[in-house]
């Protein structure tokens, strides 16, 4: 099953198309290890009206306030009206326990790698923002032949952000050719907070991009 079966696609994201990217889903009622195209998409939809109270709430709001959104609930709904969202990983790592994200990486990871391009080529995406560095370092590496570029930005004290640009037309993992320039950036996991960094880092990064709220 690949993302574009999963994933949380708005009616009308803004442009350029930003797909924000997390690590791995985690659902009790799912058994480890399944693949559930509604674990995705039917948690945003939760999310967007008002039924999410745990831990991952914050994790969402995190996101939404990296890019200068309150945790007012009709901003948080603006902001995931605009962006696309998926997990690297798309099997169910179950409640948490345990490090199962990293195994499934592990086995996975050019399966997963080819999934995230077919869906940036599908839907256009330009921008992949990974609010996770275990997705952020399982994507493609680059060789710089084609003029790609790769550079860490010390935001501050434990909070760097990992930049990697990919060229339209050259070929990552498994022969994905893409149809457009692609730009993916590393945070931290979102879970952990940090959003008011990130928003530091986006706020000059993607300055002219209609999706921050200044």
């Amino acid at each position: 099953m690949y993302i574009s079966e999963i994933a949380w696609c708005p009616n009308n994201p803004t442009l350029p198309r930003i797909l924000i990217l997390g690590e791995s889903h985690y659902d009790e009622n799912t058994k480890q290890g399944d693949v559930n195209k509604h674990i995705t998409n039917r948690i945003l939809e939760y999310l967007l009206e008002g039924n999410v109270t745990d831990r991952w709430k914050e994790f969402f709001y995190n996101i939404a306030a990296s890019f200068g959104y309150s945790k007012d609930i009709k901003e948080i709904r603006d902001f995931y009206s605009k962006v696309y969202f998926a997990n690297y990983v798309e099997e169910s790592c179950g409640t948490g326990n345990g490090n199962k994200a990293e195994e499934y990486i592990g086995k996975n990871r050019n399966y997963y790698n080819q999934a995230v391009l077919e869906f940036c080529n599908e839907k256009n995406v330009s921008i992949i923002c990974a609010f996770s560095k275990k997705a952020y370092n399982a994507l493609p590496k680059i060789d710089k032949s084609f003029g790609e570029q790769v550079a860490d930005y010390h935001v501050a004290s434990r909070y760097t952000v990992g930049k990697t640009s990919y060229k339209k037309g050259v070929k990552y993992d498994r022969n994905v050719e893409l149809k457009n320039d692609l730009l993916l950036y590393g945070f931290n996991h979102a879970s952990r907070g940090g959003y008011e960094r990130a928003y530091e880092f986006l706020s000059k990064e993607l300055k002219h991009h209609n999706i921050l709220k200044l």
